[in-house]
């Protein structure tokens, strides 16, 4: 099922299993990295060097591994029309969205090798979603451009409420001090 490199039909509302294929960006660098096995390229792995080239719906299949193959198959056999990185191949990394849970894979040269630390516990697609998005008021995984709803009138923020309540503290306790103290005599 073909997606759209700029996120599109993967970031649907009606879509929740989606993948995205980042590929390591351009530039003498990043040759050393570029098609290293995973034992190689380990200890250099490193978001900042990738890019999202591509994402979609993620196809169907009755386990991870299964899905990952079939998407290795098509990004080398029957590439999207609309795909314009390489091959999917040794140093790319799939991000797979199945069931509202994120996992991150990087194509080694037999398989693929889990990288949990890939995204930092961040959304993995959040890049994508900061390219198209007008706002970030609901990284999900779903494009909406909605603005966040603004303040409603005449309720105050939690800082003022803070404020007032530091300023309430800070008047009972003047008070306080200004309140004559009684000797045990004058009791």
């Amino acid at each position: 099922m073909p997606g759209n490199h700029f996120g599109g039909i993967a970031m649907n509302n009606n879509i929740s299993d989606a993948y995205a294929i980042y590929q390591l960006k351009g530039g003498d660098a990043l040759r050393g990295l570029r098609f290293e096995s995973y034992e190689r390229a380990k200890d250099a792995i490193d978001k900042s060097n990738y890019q999202i080239v591509y994402s979609g719906a993620l196809p169907e299949g009755n386990t991870l591994p299964q899905q990952l193959d079939a998407l290795y198959r098509q990004f080398n056999i029957d590439r999207p029309p609309d795909f314009y990185g390489h091959s999917l191949s040794v140093s790319d990394v799939i991000v797979i969205r199945q069931n509202g849970v994120f996992s991150v894979h990087y194509v080694d040269s037999i398989g693929f090798v889990e990288l949990p630390g890939f995204c930092s516990g961040k959304n993995p697609l959040r890049s994508l979603e900061d390219s198209i998005e007008q706002n970030d008021n609901q990284l999900d995984g779903i494009i909406n451009n909605l603005p966040s709803e603004p303040e409603p009138k005449g309720q105050k923020t939690i800082q003022e409420r803070l404020v007032e309540g530091r300023e309430a503290l800070r008047n009972q306790a003047n008070l306080q001090k200004k309140a004559p103290v009684k000797s045990v005599e004058e009791r």
